[in-house]
């Protein structure tokens, strides 16, 4: 666990050095760092109507609604963070992760309070039958997408604001990559098509949590040896089912601290072996304590 933990802190710091060293985030209520692309006959051939980039820090008390329209949203969370109400879905968007608002969406964002909401952000209009159209989610995503997606965007940002010679072609070559980036992630995101077998061991640990599973108790409840079903279950699920259960714990955390459980209790739900080890595990995976997590959670 200490190296997961000293891995994704290691990252958060890089993304945040290299960022502010491409483009550095004005003080909370000082306005942003913005520029634009449009009206460019290499977007036109592209599919590509525009490209707005910029960078700013919000205070505390941050609230705002949001219409994406037209367009393709895509906020990255450099330090402290917030909620984000879309439909009927309600996203943590903590440092290091990347929401995505698909064109025609509502949304409202809400700072969390104590700490300013630094970001990075691009709104990209693409044109009906834009080969990019496939690439990019029909509905809200949050994720984690690591070092290189910040790098492309942070890039954006810094070329379209600074306008250096070429700067045209530079912001749509990383533009690109940042788009095969996302769909690459989207897409691992979204579960393939799962074996009888697989789906079997998904379903037992959906299941039940809370307990302790293995992998020779997995195999013989789903009629596998303990080597194909290890090796199936990456193949079709892009994890171990050890790292999967954890993930499955913590989208039932929080749907439980949501739902007004108290810390307690859902530790106890979730087999950890004591508060004070689901508050460690919790904070570390969601990048904030999990009473932090529920007072945003239920405050609407």
């Amino acid at each position: 666990m200490c190296i997961y933990f000293c891995k994704d802190q290691f990252q958060g710091q890089l993304i945040k050095m290299i960022t502010e060293t491409l483009i550095k985030p004005p003080s909370p209520g000082m306005g942003f760092t913005a520029g634009s692309l449009m009206n460019d006959s290499l977007l036109q051939a592209l599919g590509i109507r525009h490209v707005f980039a910029s960078c700013g820090s919000e205070q505390d008390d941050h609230v705002n609604q949001v219409r994406t329209g037209g367009d393709w949203i895509m906020l990255a969370t450099l330090g402290g963070g917030g909620t984000i109400a879309a439909g009927d879905g309600s996203f943590a968007s903590l440092p290091t992760t990347l929401f995505l608002a698909p064109s025609g969406l509502c949304f409202e964002e809400r700072a969390i309070r104590g700490a300013a909401w630094s970001w990075l952000c691009l709104r990209v209009g693409l044109a009906p039958g834009s080969p990019f159209l496939d690439l990019l989610p029909k509905q809200p995503w949050l994720g984690r997408p690591g070092l290189e997606c910040f790098q492309c965007i942070s890039d954006i940002v810094a070329t379209l604001h600074g306008c250096p010679t070429g700067y045209r072609y530079v912001a749509v070559a990383r533009l690109i990559v940042l788009l095969g980036i996302l769909d690459r992630l989207i897409k691992r995101g979204k579960r393939p098509a799962i074996s009888e077998a697989v789906d079997r061991a998904c379903s037992l640990l959906c299941r039940e949590p809370g307990r302790t599973w293995s992998v020779p108790e997995l195999a013989r409840r789903c009629g596998m040896s303990e080597s194909s079903l290890a090796h199936r279950f990456h193949a079709e699920t892009g994890d171990t089912p050890r790292r999967w259960l954890a993930a499955q714990r913590m989208r039932e955390a929080r749907r439980l601290l949501a739902g007004r459980i108290s810390i307690k209790e859902v530790s106890e739900r979730l087999g950890f072996s004591s508060r004070y080890h689901f508050t460690r595990v919790f904070t570390r995976l969601e990048g904030l304590p999990p009473g932090r997590f529920q007072r945003l959670a239920t405050r609407r």
